[in-house]
C-alpha cells in the first residue's frame, strides 16, 4: 500500500513538474514573440525613416532665395525706418513670446485660461 502511495506521489509530482515546465516555454516563447514583433515594427520604422531621410537630403535647395537678399532690394529709406522702430527686436519679442505660451500649453494645469 505504501508503494502505490509512493508511485502516486511520484506520479503527481512530475506531471506538477512537467505542466509547469510546458507554462514556462509557452511564457518565454510569447515574451520571445512579442520582442521579435517589437524589432521588426522598429526595424521598419527606421528604414522608413532612413529613406525619408534620404529623400529629403536629395531636394536641391540652392535656389531658394534668403531673407537677406529680399531686404537688399529694398529702398535704403525703407531700411532705414525698419532700423529706426527696431522692427527686429519686436519680432523677436513677439516669436520668443509665442513660443513661451507654446511650451506652457504643453504643460498640464498651467494653462491659466488660455
Amino acid at each position: 500500500m505504501e508503494s502505490i502511495i509512493h508511485f502516486f506521489t511520484w506520479l503527481t509530482s512530475l506531471i506538477t513538474s512537467f505542466i509547469t515546465g510546458i507554462v514556462q516555454f509557452i511564457k518565454t516563447l510569447i515574451i520571445t514573440l512579442y520582442n521579435m514583433l517589437y524589432d521588426l515594427l522598429c526595424y521598419i520604422v527606421e528604414q522608413i525613416l532612413t529613406f525619408v531621410i534620404s529623400m529629403i537630403n536629395s531636394i536641391d535647395l540652392s535656389g531658394i532665395p534668403t531673407l537677406s537678399s529680399y531686404l537688399s532690394h529694398l529702398p535704403s529709406e525703407m531700411i532705414n525706418m525698419i532700423g529706426l522702430i527696431r522692427l527686429p527686436e519686436a519680432l523677436g519679442i513677439i516669436v520668443t513670446a509665442l513660443i513661451i505660451r507654446f511650451i506652457l500649453q504643453l504643460i498640464p494645469f498651467t494653462r491659466l485660461g488660455s
